[in-house]
C-alpha cells in the first residue's frame, strides 16, 4: 500500500514539474514572436525593408517566332514588399509579399478565369520555407537549405 502511494506521489510531482517547466518555455517563447508572428530565435542585427516594382517587355523580330512563343512573351509588371531579418545567432528570415497596384498590366485574354489558389507571401524562417494565400492560409511549407550567417553576424558587431 505504501509502495502504490509512494509511486502516485512521484507521478503527480513529475507531472507537475513538467508541467510548470513548459509553461514557463512557453512563456519565453511568446516574447520572441514579432508583429508578423514570426518566431524569431534571438535579437536582429540587420533588419532591411523595401518595396520593388519589376517589369517585363520583350523586344524582339516577330519573324523569327512561332504563334507559340508570340502567345507567351505578354509584358507583364509586380510589386512586391520585401523584409529581411538578420538575427544574433546567424538566422535569416525573409518575408515576401505580393501587392496589388493601380498600374498593373492585365491583358484582357479570352482564358477561362484562374480559380487556383494563388500565392501572396512567403516566408523563410531558418530552414523551412512557408507559402500562404490570399487569405492567410497555409498552402505549403517545406525544408529550404539557407546558409548561416554568423560571419556577417561577427562583421556586423565589429562595426
Amino acid at each position: 500500500m505504501k509502495k502504490k502511494l509512494r509511486t502516485k506521489i512521484i507521478f503527480v510531482l513529475i507531472t507537475l514539474l513538467a508541467l510548470f517547466s513548459c509553461t514557463k518555455n512557453f512563456n519565453e517563447t511568446q516574447g520572441n514572436i514579432d508583429d508578423s508572428g514570426i518566431l524569431k530565435s534571438g535579437k536582429e542585427i540587420i533588419d532591411l525593408s523595401f518595396t520593388l516594382t519589376t517589369s517585363k517587355d520583350f523586344i524582339l523580330p516577330e519573324t523569327q517566332l512561332s504563334d507559340l512563343d508570340m502567345s507567351t512573351l505578354n509584358p507583364g509588371n509586380d510589386k512586391q514588399h520585401v523584409r529581411m531579418q538578420l538575427l544574433e545567432s546567424g538566422e535569416m528570415i525573409i518575408s515576401i509579399e505580393e501587392l496589388d497596384f493601380k498600374e498593373k498590366i492585365k491583358i484582357p485574354h479570352k482564358l477561362l478565369p484562374d480559380k487556383s489558389k494563388k500565392i501572396k507571401k512567403t516566408e523563410i524562417v531558418g530552414t523551412t520555407i512557408t507559402m500562404y494565400d490570399e487569405d492567410g492560409k497555409k498552402v505549403h511549407s517545406s525544408h529550404i537549405d539557407v546558409p548561416n550567417q554568423l560571419e556577417l553576424v561577427k562583421k556586423v558587431k565589429e562595426l
